[in-house]
């Protein structure tokens, strides 16, 4: 099924939470899953203090993602049957293996893995909270700190980055992307071959990784290939979009879902990246392996 004819058949609905799970608790707020965040999270989060969202994302939440980036992961759920493995590289709090982990508990799977990789590493323990607190400590959990690369090699990023800021990139050189003047601090590079030993077939892979996607794509077209089934891809610049579509197209992938960065152009910032301003989106499907 394609993804707009999952968003039609009601794919959103289907993963709504019963009420009784929809309860107020003080310090969250809950969505449209019942999947419950802390308000902390986020800059201004308090203003969702004990709030329920139960209006499916259409457009989008406002918070986590839109109809896209939800319909895309609830649909490799409902493909799946008894298991289910999922990998999020630049994993803030964990947003997509909890909503994963969630939705595998609606449809009744129950052996799940949930892989996490973050570069910032006062982000390691929030990916903790945020998956205990959602009853999901009892799957196979791996949470890496590290920046998803091409090599494995040391990789470099702003040596503090706040709690609720989301956008801080792993380089090879010192300086954030975006502009801001900040001091670097050393964290190893992963490749996907170390991020995913042992995981065999992986049914759903989430990317959010500030630039970092089209190496990562490059460098990796046999594992993908051979071990993906669904790849999910948050884009930041119009640059990475076409290239990403060139090397995905050339295995014979299939694009499912694509909507395209937004950018506010400014000559002073010093990459394409850091005038996105919104990330786009591109949801794959390998035909070899669904």
């Amino acid at each position: 099924m394609d993804l707009m004819d999952s968003i039609r058949s009601g794919i959103l609905e289907r993963f709504r939470a019963p009420p009784h799970e929809m309860v107020s608790e003080s310090g969250r707020f809950i969505n449209f899953m019942g999947l419950r965040t802390r308000v902390d999270f986020f800059a201004g989060g308090d203003t969702h203090d004990g709030a329920i969202f139960n209006q499916v994302p259409d457009p989008d939440d406002g918070i986590y993602g839109g109809v896209g980036e939800y319909s895309a992961i609830l649909s490799a759920v409902e493909a799946s049957k008894e298991r289910f493995t999922i990998v999020e590289l630049g994993a803030g709090w964990g947003p997509w293996i909890s909503a994963a982990g969630v939705a595998c508990r609606r449809w009744g799977i129950g052996d799940v893995t949930l892989v996490a990789v973050e570069a910032v590493e006062n982000k390691l323990g929030m990916i903790q909270d945020h998956l205990w607190s959602n009853g999901l400590g009892h799957h196979t959990i791996r949470v890496l700190h590290g920046a998803a690369w091409d090599q494995p090699e040391t990789v470099q990023i702003p040596s503090w980055v706040a709690p609720v800021d989301y956008g801080a990139a792993a380089g090879q050189t010192g300086g954030d992307y975006r502009g801001h003047e900040t001091p670097m601090v050393d964290v190893p590079g992963l490749t996907l071959d170390m991020i995913c030993e042992g995981l065999g077939i992986i049914d759903f892979m989430h990317w959010d990784v500030q630039g970092a996607e089209v190496r990562l794509v490059q460098s990796n077209l046999e594992l993908l290939d051979s071990r993906v089934r669904r790849l999910f891809i948050g884009t930041h610049s119009r640059s990475i979009e076409g290239r990403i579509m060139d090397a995905l197209y050339g295995l014979g992938w299939h694009l499912a879902w694509e909507q395209p960065c937004r950018l506010r152009y400014d000559s002073c910032k010093p990459t394409l990246e850091g005038m996105t301003i919104k990330d786009g989106e591109q949801y794959w499907i390998n035909p070899k392996l669904v």
